[in-house]
C-alpha cells in the first residue's frame, strides 16, 4: 500500500467538489507564483492541479480565488500524480480548519428575490 493509499484510507473530514482558481508560493527553488485549480477540499486538506511537479514534504502558501473573496491558506504537499489535465497535489493544512470554512468556498444560493447578499468572506 502506498502512502497516497494510507492517505485516502484515513481521512478524517469529508471531500467537497470544487473549481477554484489558486496561485500556490512554495520554496525559493520553485516557480515564484504556480497558477492552478482546486478540485476538492476538506477541513483537513484539498486537492489541487498545477503544471509543475511539487515534491511531497514541501510547504506551499495558498491563495484561493472563492465566491466570497481571496482566502490565504498555508499547507503540505502529501503526495503529486501527473495526470493529462495537470500534476494532482494533495495538500495537507497545518491544523484542521473551523467548521463553517467549507460553505465559505461554495457558491452562495440565490437569495429571495433573486439578488445575493455580499457579506465578506470569514472561515
Amino acid at each position: 500500500m502506498t502512502a497516497r493509499d494510507q492517505s485516502v484510507g484515513h481521512r478524517h473530514f469529508p471531500r467537497f467538489p470544487v473549481a477554484l482558481p489558486v496561485i500556490g508560493h512554495g520554496s525559493p527553488d520553485s516557480p515564484p507564483a504556480l497558477p492552478g485549480i482546486v478540485r476538492n477540499v476538506s477541513r483537513g486538506g484539498l486537492l489541487a492541479v498545477f503544471r509543475e511537479t511539487l515534491a511531497p514534504g514541501n510547504e506551499l502558501c495558498l491563495l484561493l480565488q472563492t465566491p466570497r473573496g481571496a482566502l490565504e491558506l498555508v499547507g503540505q504537499v502529501v503526495w503529486a500524480a501527473p495526470q493529462p489535465e495537470g500534476v494532482q497535489h494533495g495538500i495537507a493544512f497545518r491544523e484542521p480548519q473551523p467548521p463553517g470554512f467549507i460553505r465559505g468556498l461554495l457558491p452562495e444560493p440565490p437569495a429571495p428575490g433573486g439578488s445575493r447578499p455580499h457579506e465578506p468572506f470569514q472561515p
